[in-house]
């Protein structure tokens, strides 16, 4: 458990600088609009970080079946208090979440609606 609340935090803290960069972008502009749409990217930018940390749970379970050799899931491992199954799940866990750290960041900041350019030629 402390596993997977370490590696939420992780992938949260992703998301904190493209959501300042949002927060000064639409504070610059004008309307009373940018609030709303603070809120609005900021709802998009946690379910992707959601979305990205249940497929790394379910992926971090499938490792554990695939490479262990009990024909038990982690949960029935963990029912019968083995604390070895957890902590090599969880470290699973960790370790693919250091991974997808810098990912997470550049995806999410892909919705960010910077303004337009000008064309100089």
């Amino acid at each position: 458990m402390a596993a997977q609340l370490i590696s939420f935090g992780i992938l949260f803290s992703a998301i904190l600088e493209p959501l300042v960069v949002l927060n000064t972008m639409l504070s610059n502009a004008s309307g009373d609009a940018s609030l709303m749409e603070t809120l609005q990217y900021s709802g998009l930018f946690i379910s992707i970080v959601t979305m990205i940390y249940i497929v790394l749970v379910a992926i971090s379970n499938f490792l554990y079946k695939y490479f262990s050799k009990s024909e038990n899931g982690i949960f029935e491992e963990i029912r019968a208090n083995k604390i070895a199954a957890a902590t090599i799940t969880g470290i699973i866990l960790i370790a693919m979440v250091i991974i997808f750290y810098t990912l997470v960041g550049k995806i999410v900041s892909e919705f960010i609606p910077y303004p337009d350019v000008p064309r100089i030629f």
